[in-house]
Formats: C-alpha cells, structure tokens, sequence
C-alpha cells in the first residue's frame, strides 16, 4: 500500500522560539520532581520492548487525541492550608494540604457529585515547591458516598491524595491520585512549554479498559487495574513515537508548525506512559492549551496522525535504579536547591490598549537576590522596564500578541514567559464557543474567537450539531456564530480575567442553550446545562442559584442575556460563573457560555431587577427576583407594592395557590438599604 504522506520541514526560526531552560520542567518556578528521574529522561535511543507490537496491535484503531485537560493552580505562604481524609490514602491524613479558594479541577467524565467522575486537582506551592494532587475531591472517605461540601467543619474530603517536590525521588508510601500510581504534574503537558519549545519530558495518557493488561504494572508504576493479558499493555508502559513517523504538516501555519514540531520531537524524544482507564488514545495536556487555537490546530493535526501502529514500546530498565525509587541511573542534569529558577503567575495576559504601567508579578528561586529583568522577547506590544511595569500600545487594530520574557539577574539563562494578547480599546466582544477565527455581527461588530476565558478541567468549546434553527435572515446569519457554540465545564467554573483602564464596567453575560443532534419538536434544556450558578464581578457575588434555563422557560435556541457592574480601579476586571451546588444535590450544574462583552460604562448608580423566568408566573409557582446595585450597594429591601402573593426578603414572590378569575398584575418594589431614595420596579403577571 502506498502511502501519500508529505512531510514539511521549516526551520524554527519565529521569534518566540527559545533556548532550552536549564531545568527540563518549570511549572511557577519549580521543578515537580529531581531531573534525575525517569520523567525527564530521554528514550528515543533505548531498546523497543520484546512485546512491543503485541501490544501495539491490542490498543485499538483510536488516532492521539488532546481533549483531556488538567488545570494547575499556583498557591504561596498566604494560601490556606486544610486537613484531607482520604479513602484511599489515609496514609497522607496527617499532612497538611495547600489548596486556594475555587482552585482548578479536572471533572473529566462528569460534574461535581456524579459517582463516576474523576475530580482531579494539582496546586503548586512556588515558595516550597510543593505539589498538591487530590483526586475524587468532595467524596466521603469513611462511605465513599457523595459528600458535596468543598470543606465541611475544617475537614476536606477526598478519595485519595499525593504530596511531592523536588528534594527525593522517593516512590509514593501510600499510593497517589493516579490509577498506576504515577505523579500527575510531571506528565502533564502544559501550553508554554509547547509555545516555548521547551518540552522535555513525557505525558500521560490513557487507553479504554479493554486495552490494558490485568496487574503487572511495570516501572515506574506501582499499581494496576485492567482487564487484559500479557499481550496488552500494563500501566507504566512507556512509548514513543517511532522514529520513522512522517507527519503531514503542510497545511499548518508557521506558528502552527513551530508547536507541530516540538510536539513530534517529544513524542519521539520523552514519549507517553500509560497511567489510567479513560479515552482510547487520549493525551494529558493543561487547561491553557485550549486558549490558544494555533495550539489546538497543532496538536490536532499531530494527534489525528498517530495511530498505535505508529508506536512503540521502549525497554527503560537500563535506566532503572532502584524499584523503590522514581531515580535514573542518569546523572542529574538540573539541582533546584542549588541552581536558580523564575516563575509568574501567568502563561497568558489579556490587556486592553490604553492601559499604562501595570505591574507584572515574578519571583526567583534558589537565590536571595529576587531581582529580575523583565523584557519584550517578540511583538509589537509596546514596552516593560526591566521590573515589570507593563504598558501596551495606546491603541491597536485587532488583536496583536507577542511575547514577554523574565530573567534572573544572577542567572539570565533562568527565565520564564508570559503570553500577551492585547485588545482594541473600546467594547470587548468574545465568541465563547470553539471557533477559530473572528466573527462580525449585522452591525458590523468584530467577535473575538475565545482565547480569554479559564476554567476547570475538561473546559470543553463545543459546536451545536447544528442545534440553532437555520438563519431566516442576514442578521439572523451574523449572528448565529455568535451563540451556536459555546463553553462549558463539568460541574466547574468559567473566569473571564482582563487588565483593563480603570474605571466602570458592564459586563454582558450571553446564554443560549444548544442542541444535540436534529432540531427536535420540543426541546427541553438537560439538567447539567444549565444552573444554578453563582454569577460573580470583581470577586462579589451578584447572583446566586441563577437559572438561566428557567429564564427561557427551558427551551432551547433562546438567547439569554445577564448584565453585571464591574468598577475596575486596579486595572483588573473579572467575572466569573461558578458552580452552585446545593445540599445533597448529585449532579450539580455545568457553566455555559455563549458569548460575553465588557462594555466601558459611565457609572450612575441605580437598582436593576432580574427575573429568573418570564414574568408570567403561574398560581402556585415561585419566581427568584435578583436585585442589582450598580455602583452602589445591592442590599435591598423587598416590597409587595400591590396584587396578589407574597414576596420574601430574598426576593423570591410566590404565587397565590389559586389562580385568579382573571390576570392580576403583581408590582414588585425593590429599595436601596444604603439609599432608599433608591428604588426599582418590576410588574409580574398572575394569569
């Protein structure tokens, strides 16, 4: 059989290539584990496994997928610390965990609450070096029943727990969070270190349950669960791309190229260890990867190009030095307690032209000397001095990017980057769904594909099958990109975060719940798409158990829009939806998002009234009224002005429980505590 496969080679030359780091893994400054280990070795040059196309042949006809996604969030001395009981790991109770308020998770196969979800967490501790994992957070550790409470009485609960640095390269004494037993964060392959080309070691990655060998699981993994015999592969099997892979890269874009390639050399170079029962064929990659749509296409044509058949398995027990020990017989190539690495908390920057002088964060360490020089690596976006004061361009015309880079002053080979895109200065319009290029509306206005919003594992960017009606009009047509894709989590929560010029906001929330397959007759919205959710401006709460769903009645295809004040007078702005999870709830709601505009807005400070369902309430139905205080306080006082019913303090009105002989109009008064000058009316209807 022939095979019509071209492969394009370019030399790397873009501007944003860098030299390697000295250490082979910087995740916020730190090294996960010693360079020492088998996580930062090569195996391109090692033997292939006796069984290597036995086990090949047993792994299915699935191509590479990157659609499983871990988040990392970063924690220092100021974070809280918590005690964990854990199912698994009750070895660990004694330790205490680092985990900062609504930390990333990886819900993966569903929402907080579902019994068949893994709940993946990892924080990184920058001033220790600690790594924090938890798995199946938020279940009971003495029933293994559901426990949906993040924290209840000063005790977390998990099924089980992994904590690890860079000191030892000890094996786990109690297990970890990893079906093989394996560590997460030195298999994870995070959005820098790609964009970088500084991808040194390998990922984890996953197999269907039918693929993978019963017990026998090979080093460096302790622990093993599949179904297979002998000829399928056990946890711990480590693989490569063969050397003789000729990826078809010629449809890519230079930036897309440059990532194809350090993707390739790595699989090739460090390889993938198979470490869980999960999706055939399906890589490990962080959250922000799905931030940037030149990295999705790159990983995407890889990925869509790698079958089994185009791996092998590699002999590592040459490189084994002890069987109690994640350590090579290699020697060290990196020592954090002796050599200097720079972290900031960023990969990405999203900041708006006009703004001027913002204060960029970093750190060192393995040194006292904390000074740093901060510089412009790629871009035409504007200029930092040397401490990282940071001012874009006073205007732009689309989106631009570039690239920042932070050195150490001791050492200028240990740097780190961050990732700028800046903004047009005006209204800030996003697409939230999975396209890939820009979107102009009947005005004319430019949507941004989504390359702004954060949130938990598994964020998926998912189109709607085709899910909206078909477009009747023009202005139907320019719009529709607009709301038939979306974003979503599993049971998590979606962030918007932005370095804006200060002053006051509007912050315009787009819900539009989709289809799934043919536009069906009658189309009620399914439970996990819709709330409740906690809507949040600047780290304020401005509506909690919101229901979008219940805004359109539970019908799909119907836009829903949510407005929210944000005064920005630190040059950041950000919303959030969060998952809201109610006592005993088992599956809580996933946050979806059609799209969002930030809207420069001169403040008057006001009430506003939000209805959590058409105003048409029936006998015996309850309404949720949400009171928003724009620039002002949103403590309210609810008042029945006239017509039947009730309204409580929270403002939710309930319906006489017999209907009356004809509609009644109900009005609805909300008043200022702060200034009860200040009031706002709604007129309900009883029919």
């Amino acid at each position: 059989m022939k095979k019509h496969l071209i492969l394009v080679m370019f030399a790397l030359t873009a501007s944003n290539v860098f030299a390697q780091s000295a250490a082979p893994q910087n995740v916020y400054g730190c090294m996960p584990l010693p360079s020492d280990s088998i996580f930062y070795a090569r195996v391109d040059s090692l033997p292939v496994l006796a069984l290597s196309s036995e086990y090949t042949a047993h792994m299915g006809n699935a191509t590479l997928n990157f659609d499983s996604s871990l988040g990392v969030t970063v924690a220092d001395n100021k974070t809280p610390v918590t005690k964990f009981s854990f199912l698994y790991t009750p070895g660990y109770n004694a330790l205490s965990w680092s985990f900062p308020p609504y930390y990333e998770l990886d819900r993966q196969a569903g929402s907080l609450g579902g019994g068949n979800a893994d709940h993946h967490s990892i924080t990184v501790q920058h001033q220790t070096c600690t790594v924090y994992e938890i798995y199946h957070d938020y279940i009971s550790a003495s029933t293994g029943t559901v426990q949906p409470v993040r924290c209840g009485s000063g005790l977390c609960t998990a099924t089980s727990g992994f904590q690890y640095g860079s000191s030892t390269d000890a094996m786990p004494s109690y297990g970890t969070t990893d079906a093989a037993g394996l560590p997460l964060l030195p298999l994870l392959w995070r959005a820098h270190e790609i964009m970088d080309g500084n991808l040194h070691h390998p990922a984890r990655f996953t197999l269907a349950k039918g693929y993978i060998q019963a017990g026998n699981p090979m080093w460096p993994a302790i622990a093993s669960n599949g179904w297979g015999g002998v000829d399928w592969p056990a946890y711990g099997t480590h693989f490569r791309l063969m050397a003789s892979a000729n990826i078809n890269v010629s449809t890519l874009t230079p930036v897309q190229l440059q990532y194809a390639q350090t993707i390739i050399t790595a699989l090739k170079q460090y390889g993938l260890i198979l470490a869980d029962i999960g999706s055939n064929m399906q890589v490990a990659v962080d959250d922000e990867v799905r931030r940037n749509p030149d990295l999705v296409k790159a990983l995407t044509v890889v990925g869509s190009q790698i079958h089994a058949s185009n791996l092998e398995a590699v002999d590592v027990s040459s490189l084994k030095f002890s069987a109690a020990s994640y350590r090579t017989t290699l020697p060290m190539t990196f020592d954090p307690a002796n050599q200097v690495m720079v972290g900031t908390p960023y990969t990405y920057l999203n900041i708006q032209a006009g703004v001027t002088g913002y204060p960029l964060q970093s750190w060192v360490n393995g040194s006292t000397d904390q000074e740093v020089n901060w510089s412009v690596q790629s871009g035409n976006i504007g200029s930092i001095t040397a401490d990282g004061l940071y001012t874009p361009p006073a205007s732009v015309t689309g989106v631009v990017t570039g690239v920042l880079k932070v050195a150490a002053a001791v050492d200028a080979t240990a740097y780190s980057t961050v990732y700028v895109r800046i903004l047009p200065e005006g209204v800030i319009r996003v697409a939230a769904g999975n396209q890939m290029t820009t979107t102009t509306d009947h005005l004319g206005q430019v949507w941004q594909p989504n390359m702004f919003l954060s949130g938990g594992g598994m964020q998926m960017f998912a189109g709607d099958y085709p899910g909206w009606p078909k477009p009747q009009n023009a202005t139907q047509a320019a719009e529709l990109p607009v709301y038939e894709t979306f974003a979503y989590t599993y049971g998590d929560d979606i962030v918007g975060n932005f370095v804006v010029p200060n002053g006051a906001y509007r912050v315009h929330l787009m819900f539009g719940q989709p289809y799934f397959g043919k536009h069906p007759a009658n189309c009620t919205l399914p439970a996990t798409l819709h709330g409740p959710l906690t809507l949040e401006s600047q780290h304020t709460s401005i509506a909690q158990n919101f229901d979008f769903g219940q805004a359109i009645g539970h019908v799909c295809a119907v836009p829903v829009d949510f407005y929210m004040p944000a005064v920005v007078t630190t040059n950041t702005l950000e919303f959030a939806l969060r998952n809201t999870t109610p006592p005993g709830a088992f599956a809580p709601a996933s946050p979806t998002l059609s799209g969002f505009e930030i809207i420069p807005d001169p403040p008057s400070a006001h009430l506003e009234i939000y209805p959590e369902q058409p105003t048409k309430v029936a006998a015996g139905a309850s309404l949720q009224l949400y009171a928003i205080g724009w620039y002002m306080s949103n403590s309210v006082q609810w008042v029945l002005v006239s017509g039947p019913g009730s309204i409580s303090s929270s403002g939710l009105y309930k319906a006489p429980a017999k209907a009356p002989a004809t509609p009644q109009s109900v009005v609805i008064e909300a008043k200022s505590t702060a200034n009860p000058g200040v009031t706002k009316t709604i007129t309900l209807t009883v029919p």
